[in-house]
Parts: C-alpha cells; structure tokens; sequence
C-alpha cells in the first residue's frame, strides 16, 4: 500500500472494506480472505506473480478444522505443501510437541518412515517426503528465527529403529548449532505449571497450526494465537538449552547406538 502510494482510507475504500479492517489485516490482527487479498492487490497494482503469491498464502492461511479423512482424500501432500507455503511467509516460527520429532529438525531416514507409514498414495507419500526435507532448507536464511521445544520423553520414543533415532538425535545436535534457531529440551521430571495436550506450530502471531490423531487445524484468531504464545512461553521457560540440551541430545543418541 505504501509502495502504490496510498493512505488507508482511500485503500479501504478502493478494495470495498473498511479503514479499521485494512488497519487490523496489516497489523496481523486478523486474517483477510483470498478474495479480499486478490481486490487488494490489484489496488495496489501488484503483478500478476504478485497477486497469484499473495492469494496462495491467504488460501493457505485461512482458519480451517480438517478431519483426517479428509486430508486423506486430497493427499497428503497437498496438506504438507499449505504448512510449507505458511512457514515461507513467516519470519518467526515457535513450535512444540510433548510425543514427536518436530518436522523442522526430521532427517530423510526418519521423515521416509513417517510418511511411509501413513497409508495412502505410494506417490504422494513420496511427494510428502520431498516436501517436508524441501521446507528445511529455509533454514539456511538467516533472517528467519525457530525457536524449537521438544520433550525429553520425545527423544526417548524409539520410532523406527534405534539406529534412526541416534541419527536423529545427532542431527538435532547440528541443528541447535545455527544461529538462528533456538533449540529447547525439556528434561524428565521437570517440575511444570502446564499440561500441553498436542504439539503446536505458531507462525509470527498470524497463525497457529496443530495436529491430532483425528485430524488438524490451523487457527486464525488473535485471542487463540495469543493464548498459544502464552502457553509456548511457559514451555519454554522449562527447556534446558545450548551445551545442556546437546548433552542430553548425545547422550540419549549414544543409548541407541549402545542398544543397536
């Protein structure tokens, strides 16, 4: 808006919504529909590349509950390519979960055998593993931050093999190295003031993703988004981190390596 020269109100006015609409889209207060986002865009005179990014993201980013059936149906992959259009758009990601290896920090040996035994499409479990090692490549920008929780009992959940989960746990340790991701553990028998239920995804503070066994949903609503920072940061505040975290990283590593 800045860029084409125009001052809200006459934008607002333009694209058909109101001043104080345009105000909360822009300071990420609320999420715009892809109709709205296109009309903006050609307000705006943004290109044709432009626009068609732009309402990919908004597409992507819509509130939505999909029951696992359904995600199914459309293909895994399809699902794993919105949460990778998602995570291109922020600058800032926070996730956490209690039971699993976040995707962010997943080798190719242990994503091949998440998606492998998914059930479904031979090629789009295929598909969805190539996105997934593909999304990780973000983090070699360095103006995007992750800051990574995970649970120590995640570390101890010996999915696959054991000779996966050293090689895991090993790359975590390289993981942890770069600059610009914060990696967390959160020991065994820390005392805690919060029972996280699932793991979560918080995309800058547009955008909150988290998954069941029955399906998944991404939120939009800044009270909700708020109530997950909030929860993230009592997490937080009981992970172990740097040097401690590697060490606990290779130590549980070299446990596998041991019972292999």
């Amino acid at each position: 808006r800045e860029t084409a020269g125009l001052a809200q109100i006459p934008a607002a006015e333009a694209a058909g919504t109101s001043q104080a609409g345009l105000s909360r889209f822009e300071r990420g207060r609320s999420l715009p529909s892809p109709e709205l986002v296109r009309t903006l865009a050609g307000v705006y005179g943004a290109t044709a590349a432009e626009t068609a990014r732009l309402v990919e993201l908004a597409e992507a980013i819509r509130p939505e509950h999909l029951n696992s059936r359904v995600i199914m149906q459309r293909g895994l992959n399809h699902f794993q390519q919105r949460l990778a259009t998602i995570e291109a758009s922020s600058r800032l990601v926070r996730s956490f979960h209690p039971a699993a290896i976040l995707g962010t920090l997943q080798t190719r040996a242990f994503v091949t055998h998440v998606f492998g035994r998914a059930g479904g499409d031979l090629d789009d479990n295929a598909k969805s593993t190539a996105t997934r090692i593909g999304a990780q490549s973000l983090l070699d920008d360095l103006d995007r931050q992750w800051v990574l929780i995970q649970t120590e009992g995640a570390l101890d959940w010996c999915y696959g093999s054991a000779a996966i989960m050293a090689e895991q746990l090993d790359h975590m340790v390289e993981v942890s190295r770069r600059p610009n991701v914060t990696l967390g553990i959160i020991p065994h028998r820390t005392p805690a003031t919060v029972q996280p239920l699932h793991g979560f995804h918080i995309f800058d503070e547009r955008a909150v993703h988290f998954g069941t066994t029955s399906g998944a949903a991404l939120i939009g609503d800044q009270a909700d988004i708020e109530e997950y920072v909030a929860k993230f940061n009592l997490l937080a505040e009981l992970a172990v981190y740097g040097d401690q975290a590697r060490e606990l990283l290779t130590r549980i590593a070299d446990e596998y390596r041991q019972s292999t």
